[in-house]
C-alpha cells in the first residue's frame, strides 16, 4: 500500500500500514505526521472517500492500493479550563435582562 498527498509526495506512516488496519486508523497515523487533526484527513482511494470502518485488505487494489490524502479545513475548538489546565467542574449560563448572558464558572 502506498500512501500520497494530493501532490503526488510519498506520506509515510509509522507504524507502517498492515492489512487489517482501518481506514480511520490510517487517517490517524496520517493526522499525526502531518500534525493534523484526525477531522482533517479524509482517505481516498478510485476517487471516492473511504469509509472508517473499511480495512487496507478491502480497498480498491488490496495490498497494492495507492491512496490519496485529502486535506480539509481545521475548526476552531473552545477549551473550558480552570487556572490549573483542568477541565472545568461545571459552566452555567447566567441569563441577563439585556443583551447576552455570561457564564459562571464552577471550579
Amino acid at each position: 500500500m502506498k500512501v500520497v498527498g494530493c501532490n503526488g509526495e510519498p506520506i509515510f506512516v509509522n507504524p507502517a500500514v498492515i492489512p487489517t488496519d482501518s481506514v480511520m486508523e490510517l487517517r490517524r497515523r496520517v493526522a499525526k505526521t502531518l500534525k493534523k487533526r484526525v477531522h482533517q484527513v479524509k482517505i481516498i482511494c478510485n476517487a471516492e472517500v473511504m469509509e472508517d470502518k473499511v480495512t487496507m485488505d478491502e480497498l480498491p487494489g488490496g495490498k497494492d492500493a495507492v491512496v490519496s490524502v485529502m486535506l480539509g479545513k481545521a475548526e476552531l475548538a473552545i477549551a473550558w479550563m480552570d487556572t490549573t489546565g483542568g477541565p472545568l467542574e461545571e459552566v452555567r449560563e447566567i441569563p441577563l435582562e439585556r443583551g447576552d448572558a455570561n457564564c459562571c464558572s464552577l471550579m
